[in-house]
């Protein structure tokens, strides 16, 4: 079986040339009959086909994971529809601070992300979203507000992980990899049968590279890393009624990350910083998920989670070599975190964050011949710590200071939820869901500011908040044909307020409001020529209310204005989505997507310290691409009764972006121009009826300089940019066997 994803971008192109496509995974094509095989998905909480679901969703399945080599999910921006990202935070422009948007939505990022990531249906908290992507069975990436079912921070849509059950089969695979820039990976997993009705499976993975940045400065290399993940699974079966499946995962890796990256006009891939610090990152979670069959119409599931991780970062934030003069701040007794002397040099800042999460899900759910219905409740519990330092010695052209910060931030809250979905003839179905949340939210902590001089001045930060919020949804699915089904879709969205987490200059936390969407869709999917074409068309329009953006407000207390979370504009987003999946022969599969989202401010001013304003209302999202395509090509060429040559070729496009210019310096609303790219990856493969693959592949066959960010010098601002490059081209080889 060949598993493939499509839609139309190029698609002139694919057929013109069997060279030049994309990926983006999802439906299963039968190499014997010439037929996109049915993909069952659970984006509803119940298992359904993919084309009868009226959602925009698209299904990564685990083949395609493994064969494209896809790591986690930032490897799905750009070529999943409408999914890409920002860097939330100018005060740490780090990987902890990059949050995934949907349409457009959630590219704000703010404290909470606006797209929930989940394992198996627990949530996974900002800090451990990223984990390893690991003996999957496929990821379903829904679009648009999820959170009738999926619940918190899914205004712009969730990303489901679903993992591979163990069963009575004995399976497995082992994979080895080697790449240029000292790049290794080897993963394994394994699972079968360990006794009566209880079965078990292993995982794990490592990786480590030198990465393909130079630092000049210190003659070391810039972003290397090595990480390990292993993931294990138990799933008891004691009856047709019962099922418990415990899984437990882990990943730890150090790194250092690139952060403001490499200077715009230099040598392409060289850094100039001179502060280099190992950085580190652990995540561990446990889950616990149990379905049992009241009656033969009515299933009980318990989905139990929890999930720790941390992240200790440093980075040199002007990116340049600066004087390393040392100045001394003597300790000052008012503060704890002063008590000690403290020795600034360069420019340096270290973020530090400990999150746990955990959450419990309970719900019923049930089917009649022209009902299927579920209700259930939610609980969960967050806990964020948060240490920074940021030092500017004497010789970093700006005030010597330094500051030193310890923040908490306690969120927990609870839902109740129902929704059905009603039959009121064999073509035509009606949805209607509804979700009462609260959140409550208690933050504290000390900061204290040194300035040259030994002027101190401490901060005592305590307060909290409760948001609550009923969201609502419906649509209406109707079968044109046996293959054409038509839907439209109202949904409400919703991101809980919050307490700013970088405090101001005076004793006192700034609060911000919940944030709301409003959402239409419309969508056709489709299957043609005896199931040998899949096309899919989504259009949708989004409203958003109370935005929350980065300003600038007055300080409560009369001191100098500062930047926080803000609810500063009402916005909305347009666009559409289209997908294709095709196979014209047994030899030939192609793919392909494009999405366009054409985002607005409706009402947003963007203010100074000294009240000063811009008004960015009519301007495009920032961080946003308006529009990105995708497409793949696969051809496969038997060579014996036992083997074939495969041949893939990957492309991908995203649209230009603006970005804040977040340099001390900049004019108020300043932004910085990030270019279009496109990249081309091909690989070629020999695969044969034993299990062994083994591939030869090339990323960014072209070789072309692409970047996703631009900054300015922090504090001297001017000419000086600074990009965060993609890879260059590479070259390597995977070798891997199923059994």
């Amino acid at each position: 079986m060949r598993k493939i994803i499509v839609s139309p971008a190029v698609l002139c192109a694919l057929l013109s040339s069997v060279g030049t496509a994309a990926l983006v995974p999802g439906t299963v094509l039968a190499a014997e009959t010439t037929q996109i095989e049915e993909i069952v998905i659970s984006a509803r909480k119940r298992e359904e086909s993919l084309q009868d679901v009226p959602l925009a969703v698209t299904a990564v399945m685990g083949a395609d994971i493994e064969k494209q080599g896809l790591e986690d999910i930032t490897d799905l921006y750009g070529r999943v529809p409408g999914v890409y990202f920002s860097y939330g935070g100018g005060a740490a422009p780090t990987s902890d601070f990059n949050y995934i948007s949907m349409r457009g939505v959630g590219f704000n990022g703010g404290l909470e992300p606006a797209v929930g990531v989940f394992i198996d249906g627990m949530y996974q908290p900002q800090v451990g979203f990223d984990t390893a992507f690991l003996d999957l069975e496929r990821i379903e990436v829904l679009r648009g507000p999820q959170g009738t079912l999926f619940g918190r921070n899914t205004q712009a849509g969730a990303i489901n992980m679903v993992t591979r059950k163990p069963d009575e089969e004995m399976r497995g695979r082992v994979s080895a990899e080697i790449a240029e820039f000292g790049t290794y990976r080897v993963s394994a997993s394994m699972s079968g049968a360990i006794g009566e009705n209880l079965y078990a499976g292993v995982s794990a993975e490592y990786s480590r590279t030198d990465g393909y940045i130079y630092n000049r400065t210190l003659d070391i290399d810039e972003d290397p890393s090595e990480q390990i993940t292993a993931r294990g699974s138990l799933r008891w079966v004691p009856n047709e009624d019962l099922e418990i499946v415990f899984t437990a995962d882990a990943l730890k890796k150090d790194f250092n990350d690139m952060a403001v990256g490499v200077p715009l006009g230099g040598v392409k891939y060289e850094a100039l910083a001179d502060e280099h610090d190992e950085d580190h990152k652990d995540n561990v979670g446990l889950q616990l998920n149990i379905d049992y069959n009241l009656t033969p119409d009515i299933t009980l599931t318990s989905i139990t989670g929890y999930r720790k991780a941390s992240s200790d970062i440093t980075l040199d934030y002007d990116g340049i070599p600066t004087d390393q003069s040392i100045l001394v701040f003597p300790s000052d007794p008012s503060s704890p975190l002063s008590a000690d002397p403290v020795a600034a040099q360069g420019l340096r800042h270290q973020v530090m964050l400990d999150q746990e999460f955990m959450s419990e899900e309970l719900r019923l759910s049930g089917a009649t011949d022209k009902l299927d219905w579920l209700v259930g409740l939610y609980y969960f519990e967050q806990k964020m710590d948060q240490g920074r330092e940021f030092d500017f010695g004497p010789g970093a052209r700006y005030v010597p200071l330094y500051i030193r910060e310890r923040f908490f931030e306690n969120r927990d809250g609870w839902a109740a939820f129902a929704q059905g979905s009603y039959s009121l003839t064999d073509r035509f179905e009606l949805t209607a869901g509804v979700r009462y949340s609260e959140e409550s939210v208690n933050v504290g902590g000390d900061r204290v500011l040194a300035l040259y001089g030994t002027t101190f001045i401490p901060l005592d930060k305590t307060g909290d908040a409760d948001y609550d919020n009923v969201s609502f949804m419906f649509s209406a699915g109707y079968d044109l044909t046996d293959t054409v089904n038509m839907y439209a879709t109202f949904a409400q969205g919703w991101k809980a307020g919050g307490l700013n987490r970088f405090p101001s200059r005076e004793n006192a936390v700034l609060s911000y409001e919940d944030e709301k969407s409003e959402n239409w869709e419309i969508g056709v999917k489709s299957t043609f020529f005896d199931n040998a074409v899949v096309m899919n068309l989504s259009a949708f329009w989004i409203e958003i209310t109370g935005q929350q953006l980065l300003n600038t407000v007055p300080d409560p207390n009369g001191l100098t204005p500062v930047t926080v979370i803000d609810n500063a504009a009402d916005s909305s987003s347009r666009g559409f989505e289209l997908e294709l999946f095709a196979y014209p022969s047994d030899q030939l599969q192609f793919s392909g997507n494009v999405a366009y989202a054409d985002t607005e401010f409706k009402d947003f001013l963007k203010v100074d310290g000294s009240g000063n304003a811009v008004d960015f209302s009519g301007k495009h999202f920032e961080n946003t691409p308006k529009l990105t395509a995708a497409a793949n090509v696969t051809y496969t060429l038997p060579i014996s009764a036992e083997a074939d040559i495969e041949l893939f070729a990957s492309y991908r496009y995203v649209d230009g972006t603006t970005v804040a210019d977040g340099s001390l310096v900049a004019a108020l609303g300043a932004q910085l121009e990030v270019p279009s790219y496109d990249r081309l990856d091909m690989r070629v493969s020999y695969v044969n009826d034993t299990g062994w693959r083994l591939s030869a592949y090339v990323d960014n066959l072209f070789d072309s300089y692409d970047y996703t960010s631009i900054s300015r010098d922090l504090v001297a601002g001017g000419e000086s940019y600074f990009i965060k490059p993609l890879e260059p081209r590479q070259f390597g080889l995977v070798v891997s066997k199923e059994f």
